[in-house]
């Protein structure tokens, strides 16, 4: 790409590390054309960048992309992270180039393929999720309810608010705010579990916790805090 030098990108394999990355590229004009996460062990033929997670320039371009693009671009990228489609990264970043010129009205760009590469990736999450929120079933452990699922995608920030509001309505003491988090564990099996004690009264009462074991699949990095 002209006037854009060609870099590897090494970050921590989270979604905040990944703005880091997109904040990083648009303010050095350095096309990424390769991502390698905290676990991968590949040489690369382009200079390798370490990128620090910082989650001030997240938000921040987090943010400029709603306000600058249009929302329904911002959860777009937001989904599109969440895939398991091949080199996400790079086709993110492609995306990302196109709406800087496009402006907008991007995501309304669907037979350009920088566009329709990501709507096809994230329709397969949505079908994914979709499935498992019907399918899903939970066993009781003393008060802890648990499931394991083996999806493709990373589709745990997806169900974490279907059923945490399906238990908030059977028993009325789910709280949702600290409820579930990710506990990245080394080798093929990746585990969520609860934070600990709740913060909301009302769970006090007695809550139902819930746990989805994850089997087969990588570690879910995906913040919510970033939507702020």
């Amino acid at each position: 790409m002209n006037g854009w030098t060609q870099v590897s990108y090494t970050y921590d394999g989270s979604f905040a590390g990944f703005l880091t990355c997109m904040d990083e590229s648009f303010q050095h004009f350095e096309e990424p054309m390769a991502f390698q996460g905290p676990e991968e062990d590949r040489t690369s033929l382009y200079p390798e960048r370490v990128v620090p997670t910082d989650e001030n320039r997240a938000k921040r371009f987090y943010r400029q992309l709603r306000q600058k693009v249009s929302k329904e671009a911002q959860t777009l990228v937001a989904h599109a992270f969440l895939t398991c489609m091949p080199d996400r990264e790079c086709a993110i970043w492609q995306f990302l180039k196109f709406a800087q010129t496009i402006g907008p009205g991007v995501t309304y760009w669907i037979a350009d393929d920088r566009v329709n590469r990501l709507n096809k990736a994230v329709q397969k999450l949505y079908g994914e999720a979709h499935l498992l929120k019907g399918f899903t079933r939970f066993s009781d452990s003393r008060g802890l309810l648990w499931s394991e699922i083996s999806p493709k995608n990373r589709v745990l920030p997806l169900l974490r608010p279907h059923f945490c509001q399906r238990f908030r309505d059977a028993h009325g003491t789910v709280d949702c705010a600290e409820l579930l988090r990710m506990n990245a564990e080394r080798g093929a099996e990746r585990r969520l579990h609860s934070t600990g004690a709740p913060r909301t009264s009302s769970v006090a009462l007695g809550a139902t916790w819930i746990s989805l074991t994850l089997s087969g699949v990588s570690d879910d990095t995906f913040t919510v805090p970033l939507e702020a």
